[in-house]
């Protein structure tokens, strides 16, 4: 996760003018490993059935909602 949140974090820093940018790219960081962990490794059967489409389309929409003001 910190190597996801690093990443997300040293872009928002160069691409933003968000002050809080740590804040925002710790919380889609960990909402990415969470969703990874849960497809790819416990395998949560609710996750592993959604298509993939649906999860980008469900995991973006959260992902932007920690970017908007």
């Amino acid at each position: 996760s910190t190597f996801v949140t690093r990443q997300l974090r040293e872009s928002l820093e160069r691409n933003t003018e968000l002050t809080d940018a740590p804040t925002r790219a710790a919380l889609i960081g960990a909402h990415l490993v969470g969703v990874a962990l849960s497809r790819y490794i416990l395998r949560s059967p609710t996750i592993v059935d959604l298509a993939l489409d649906e999860l980008v389309e469900r995991v973006g929409a959260t992902a932007q909602a920690y970017l908007s003001d």
